[in-house]
């Protein structure tokens, strides 16, 4: 019954949560074996106040981390010492935050706050033709070439996130959660890709997003016709609808590393795009093309008009729009 509760806790969170909770927890481990702190197997390791003080300073000393990530490693450090032991670090005996730890994040946080935050950019539409016509000329191998380019044309006109479409750990693939190559339906016009999960889904009803057939040289269904056809060729035993040359599910590194040494080859800073830039680019894109706003909500299957952040806005229409502005004076 134990293991029963523990499946049902740890079904409250998303993949991409626990992977991240993972990460926080081990290095919280890492930094106590460098205190040389000891624990036997079934034991939870030691936690107080002052070790998590000490925690949060080493994370943003020592590994330069951002009161974000720190502050998500922490919950993590919350969430198994919940999950194991049915104590929660972070408060004292009666449920309250631990003082002078509050204190430590405050300070944390206004610190961070006058540093100048990390620039996201978007990969928009113009950007997506320029990095599908480079690996066209082959830039890694010809494999490769055509995994990248399908995964980012099928990131960038879906509005998924990186996790809905590779794996965090390429020995952690799952079949129920997963893109699938029976959850992808190729036609002649259209291609149907079904998300098992997404972090608009909590309850995992899962969603069918189609991809339409177009009239560019960047169309998605000649594009995915064509991975598969070379994928099946080489890899026809294969769950994982999107695999590396290697034979392993497309991981989050990978397909992030090769996206950033496209954009480096193409004289683009690639240290300003991460994973999220096809979500964000294709907003940036929809808002550009005078997309309705409904539309753009649905496309990015957004619950609210949070996808407006999403949006990044350029400082010729701003100046365009003050422009404009300008012209309800009454003569």
């Amino acid at each position: 019954m134990d293991i029963a509760v523990e499946n049902l806790q740890t079904f409250a969170v998303a993949d991409s949560t626990k992977a991240l909770y993972n990460v926080g927890y081990e290095h919280y481990l890492k930094f106590l074996q460098l205190q040389g702190s000891t624990w036997s197997t079934f034991q939870l390791p030691p936690v107080s106040e002052n070790l998590l003080m000490r925690f949060i300073a080493y994370c943003e000393s020592n590994k330069h981390l951002r009161y974000s990530t720190i502050k998500s490693y922490l919950c993590g450090i919350r969430f198994y010492y919940l999950l194991k032991g049915g104590v929660n670090p972070l408060e004292n005996f009666v449920g309250k935050p631990l003082p002078k730890l509050k204190s430590v994040l405050v300070g944390l946080k206004k610190k961070h706050a006058i540093m100048p935050k990390r620039i996201r950019l978007p990969i928009t539409f113009d950007i997506l033709y320029k990095m599908c016509f480079l690996l066209r000329n082959c830039i890694f191998d010809s494999y490769t070439d055509v995994l990248i380019e399908a995964a980012c044309v099928t990131a960038f006109f879906g509005f998924l996130r990186c996790g809905e479409f590779s794996v965090y750990d390429t020995k952690k693939f799952d079949q129920e959660s997963n893109l699938c190559l029976s959850d992808v339906q190729i036609s002649n016009d259209c291609i149907f890709v079904h998300l098992k999960k997404s972090k608009t889904d909590p309850f995992r009803y899962g969603i069918t997003i189609p991809l339409f057939k177009n009239s560019t040289d960047i169309c998605p269904v000649v594009v995915l016709q064509k991975y598969y056809r070379l994928r099946m060729s080489i890899f026809s035993n294969s769950e994982s609808f999107f695999i590396t040359n290697k034979g392993d599910p497309l991981s989050r590194n990978f397909f992030i590393s090769h996206v950033k040494c496209t954009l480096d080859k193409l004289g683009l800073s690639s240290e300003k795009y991460n994973g999220h830039s096809f979500r964000s680019g294709a907003a940036t894109t929809a808002h550009k093309a005078r997309l309705e706003d409904h539309l753009i909500q649905t496309l990015g299957r957004w619950s609210s008009d949070c996808y407006t952040k999403y949006i990044h806005t350029s400082p010729d229409v701003l100046r365009q729009a003050q422009i404009q502005m300008t012209s309800t004076l009454n003569n």
